[in-house]
């Protein structure tokens, strides 16, 4: 393995996951490699979770089961689907639509058939805490070795779209809401998870230098100076919840000491609509042309 220790974190944001998805597409092609070959471990929030979901799935013969491509393909079926003229308008077929899409992607696959360690929140109404499906708990636990469609839908259970769902995880059952109610930006708690079980990711003398952390938001109507940052101090997660969880963990690291990017396209003004997700292109293209970004991009993710 190499000396640095890849993490791969990406919010929370329904259909804005396309986003997403399309400044992951930019990194690749600036890198020229799929992210999936770099990163240790992948995690998010919501829709997060569902992309790195589709990313790390198997396929026959140990290989990946889609591309990016299919990703954002499938987002754009999903939207074109359930916003109609730039509004929501709900339908009550909704949740059959979205059962259908993650059947169809994962089938009976589990959070073990993935070749890519992952992990994804969720929040368990009835312990009134977050819950994370992980890789490395489904391979020592076979009572937490959930489907990835209930990871799915564990995760992404937001009310009144997606009704709260039940799933069976260790020995009881979770109902389970989406949880980006609470780590909306699951980065920090992913940096815990490889920092307290380093041996298990590989990393035995892992030192906080060694760390990189690749942060993707679905964009925001507030933004920055600019659509990304490297000062992981601008962008710690604000909700207790999230920073009772990761302090739980036991996270003691020099924050300051790690490779850190976050991505924020900044949306601008205004409500989001499916309409404001398909006039961003200008935006993205300005992302992928940006020298500056290509530079920090490789510098983060080409340097060992």
């Amino acid at each position: 393995m190499g000396k640095r220790l890849y993490i791969l974190s990406v919010d929370g944001g329904g259909l804005k996951g396309l986003i997403a998805v399309r400044i992951l597409q930019i990194i690749e092609e600036i890198t020229g490699n799929p992210l999936r070959k770099k990163m240790n471990l992948m995690g998010g929030t919501s829709t997060g979770g569902l992309i790195v979901s589709a990313m790390a799935v198997k396929g026959a013969g140990n290989e990946p089961l889609y591309e990016l491509s299919h990703i954002e393909n499938s987002y754009l079926e999903v939207g074109q689907s359930i916003l109609q003229r730039g509004e929501f308008r709900l339908t009550g077929q909704e949740t059959d639509d979205f059962n259908n899409l993650l059947t169809n992607t994962f089938g009976e696959a589990r959070i073990a058939d993935t070749f890519i360690p992952i992990a994804v929140p969720t929040y368990d109404l009835v312990q009134n805490k977050l819950v994370f499906f992980k890789t490395r708990s489904a391979m020592q636990d076979a009572s937490k070795n959930c489907r990835l469609f209930d990871v799915c839908r564990a995760t992404s259970a937001i009310p009144p779209v997606f009704p709260t769902y039940p799933v069976e995880y260790n020995h009881r059952i979770l109902q389970c809401v989406d949880a980006g109610y609470h780590i909306k930006n699951p980065s920090l708690a992913l940096l815990a998870e490889a920092w307290k079980h380093k041996s298990y990711y590989g990393y035995p003398e892992l030192k906080a230098e060694d760390v990189v952390l690749l942060s993707i938001s679905t964009g925001s109507l507030y933004g920055g100076k600019r659509d990304w940052s490297l000062d992981l101090s601008e962008t710690l997660p604000d909700q207790r919840i999230a920073m009772d969880y990761i302090k739980n963990q036991g996270l003691a690291i020099d924050l300051l000491k790690i490779n850190y990017m976050r991505v924020d396209l900044n949306l601008g003004s205004g409500s989001f609509s499916f309409r404001k997700l398909m006039e961003i292109g200008n935006r993205l293209e300005a992302l992928a042309l940006d020298k500056d970004f290509h530079s920090d991009v490789i510098r983060l993710l080409e340097k060992e």
